[in-house]
């Protein structure tokens, strides 16, 4: 049995962090805080969590679409997805195209959903029309 990706553990007593809450709510819990990588180091099984989490916000964006304006959609999609797509970057920039491409093939399809666009209109008019950034291009910036 081969293990594709592992999991790795930050050792709470070991490392600091800060969880902000209101002085009258406690934490009754221990945070779990867990990083998907694999043996090489490809990111390839974060950037599947993350392509997934998008599609099902993809499924989102499809129902919705018919009953919310263009600017409600696009407030939908910065709450939702960019920050998906923002917060691993400092990582990815060794992943491969390849793997991005399963970020940015989401990405895309979420666009052309918001615009009502075909499947085989071009995304690069919808990034620009949108005032968003593609995944790959986010890492050079």
């Amino acid at each position: 049995m081969s293990v594709t990706g592992l999991m790795l553990t930050i050792n709470a007593k070991k490392s600091n962090f800060v969880i902000f809450r209101p002085v009258q709510k406690r934490i009754n819990y221990q945070p779990c805080i867990r990083i998907l990588i694999d043996k090489n180091l490809t990111w390839r099984p974060h950037i599947d969590h993350i392509a997934s989490k998008i599609s099902k916000i993809v499924g989102i964006i499809a129902r919705l679409r018919h009953h919310v304006p263009l600017n409600t959609l696009l407030q939908i999609y910065r709450s939702l997805i960019f920050p998906c797509t923002l917060y691993g970057i400092p990582v990815w920039g060794q992943a491969s195209q390849c793997d991005l491409k399963r970020i940015l093939t989401p990405q895309k399809r979420e666009l052309r959903l918001i615009f009502f666009a075909g499947k085989r209109f071009h995304a690069i008019p919808l990034f620009v029309a949108s005032n968003i950034l593609p995944v790959n291009k986010q890492l050079l910036d």
